[in-house]
């Protein structure tokens, strides 16, 4: 990609030269660069070439007023046929002398190289890359792999680079302490450390699976460092599918290792949201048998995914997550793991869903429609929402949950969202600015001159005219008949709402309790 902006912002799609063009275009260009002056406001970040050469966080005004970056030189030197004609003309017209570039400036392919070199070295440490050599790792390959590869338009970096990327990350990791640990486990996995590294230390595609269970037997190594097994818990997302491997491991140590449930929950986190997982067989009785235990509702939820991602029960899977949800238990999380939150920004977001669960769902929800608990009712009317025009045959059941008063609000929105799924959002929200408007009462100030409990007026709801006493100290109120929360505002010289006082003893401040939890 070319940009018009300035001079020689180009983003290469070749690899570097090795040999660069040291010639009058590439001279002059050295000497207006080395007049430059740096621009006063650098940017947040740095660019990468192709080839892996890293520019500054500034740009540089040229002699004739020009803009530029650190990268020019570079760029005529070593992609000379990717710089269009009229900017090599253009630098040709120089008239600021001419320089011979120095190494810096030129930033050849093996100049990156050593610096990716000198950073591996210094990241693992001498000790611990000895010990990754000695297993079986090519430092060179793997520093060939760690150079270049950035797309163009910030598009990221190629399938090499990833997987270069990808097998450091988990190597850096690991703590040198760790390793013995890490030997113990491949030894008696595979009996043979080198065998092993053949496999898993190969640059470029390096087994991901050969890493599932020593990662999961690292993370009961006691005497590491808690920060360091957090990243290892966090490198099962570097394995893909082939993490799905070392869920059994992963699930017994949630359950009895108390001390490690946060960063077990860090691995599963990502496991359990990656379509296609690959689940050994030997695993699967586990899952069911955790999908029914209600003993440990994350796992709970974590063993049905890992069920539905890997494609072996989503029936079973969306089953385990509906009654769940239906029951209270992580209401929110369970929904967004049926429905999916790709496009939200709030809550649990990037849930990818389940594809198909309404088709499970569907009866599920009618039946608990006609639950004897009110908010069993609402948990289903707000899920049948969620499954939009799918849920189009519980209409005539949605209407009839609706004429509970408690829940109409609910229904009206559960409707839109099956009839009107495009537009259904924007009404809702146009619909709860109104109703946040029109939620309040406006009563008196308490008299001061009165025992302060012994001061009550008849609250009348805004939405469903439902009346009853209420205590004038009283801020806002949740109606015993809609459920709408309204804001009870105090504002001297009201006179319109009816206020009542104590007929008798001056009653006590009624209890507070805990309000009922809405989902």
């Amino acid at each position: 990609m070319i940009s018009n902006k300035g001079l020689l912002y180009v983003e290469p799609s070749q690899a570097a030269s090795p040999t660069p063009v040291i010639d009058d275009v590439t001279q002059k260009m050295c000497a207006a660069f080395r007049k430059a002056r740096r621009s006063d406001g650098g940017w947040a970040g740095v660019h990468e070439c192709m080839c892996g050469a890293h520019s500054t966080c500034w740009d540089y005004h040229l002699p004739n007023g020009d803009l530029t970056n650190s990268l020019c030189v570079h760029y005529v030197a070593h992609h000379r046929s990717e710089v269009p004609a009229k900017q090599l003309a253009r630098i040709n017209a120089f008239r600021f002398g001419e320089d011979k570039p120095n190494e810096q400036e030129l930033q050849g392919p093996e100049l990156v190289l050593a610096g990716i070199r000198a950073s591996v070295e210094e990241y693992l440490g001498s000790d611990r890359l000895g010990t990754w050599v000695a297993w079986g790792l090519d430092v060179e390959a793997l520093c060939r792999s760690l150079r270049g590869g950035c797309l163009a338009k910030m598009a990221g970096f190629t399938e090499a680079r990833q997987d270069a990327d990808a097998l450091f990350s988990i190597l850096c990791s690991i703590e040198e302490k760790a390793l013995p640990r890490l030997r113990e486990s491949v030894q008696h996995a595979r009996g043979d450390v080198r065998s092993w590294g053949a496999e898993a230390l190969c640059v470029p595609g390096w087994n991901r699976e050969a890493w599932a269970m020593p990662l999961a037997d690292l993370m009961r190594f006691a005497d590491g460092d808690p920060i360091h097994r957090r990243v290892v818990a966090m490198s099962f997302q570097l394995l893909g599918t082939h993490a799905g491997a070392a869920i059994t491991a992963l699930f017994d140590l949630a359950k009895w290792a108390r001390d490690l449930q946060y960063d077990v929950g860090l691995a599963l986190r990502d496991i359990k949201s990656t379509p296609g997982l690959f689940v050994p067989p030997a695993a699967v009785p586990g899952l069911f048998e955790l999908v029914q235990d209600s003993s440990y509702p994350e796992l709970q939820i974590s063993a049905a995914l890992v069920l539905a991602r890997a494609g072996l029960n989503t029936e079973h899977a969306v089953r385990a997550l509906i009654r769940m949800a239906l029951e209270g238990k992580e209401f929110e999380y369970a929904a967004a793991v049926l429905c999916g939150t790709r496009n939200q920004t709030e809550g649990y977001v990037g849930e990818p869903g389940i594809e198909g669960w309404g088709n499970v769902a569907s009866p599920i929800l009618l039946a608990a429609l006609q639950a004897s608990d009110w908010q069993t009712r609402l948990r289903a009317i707000k899920l049948l929402g969620r499954l939009g025009r799918d849920a189009g045959e519980t209409l005539t059941a949605l209407e009839k949950a609706g004429e509970d008063p408690k829940l109409r609000s609910h229904v009206e929105e559960a409707l839109l969202r099956i009839r009107s799924p495009g537009s259904a959002d924007k009404t809702i929200e146009k619909k709860k600015s109104s109703e946040k408007a029109k939620a309040q009462v406006v009563v008196p100030p308490i008299d001061r001159n009165k025992p302060r409990h012994s001061q009550f007026f008849r609250f009348i709801c805004p939405f469903c005219l439902h009346s009853e006493v209420v205590g004038l100290w009283y801020t806002s109120k949740t109606c015993s008949n809609c459920q709408k929360s309204i804001r009870i505002v105090k504002q001297p010289g009201r006179t319109e709402c009816e206020l009542i006082d104590s007929v008798s003893a001056t009653p006590s401040p009624p209890e507070r309790k805990p309000g009922p939890t809405y989902y």
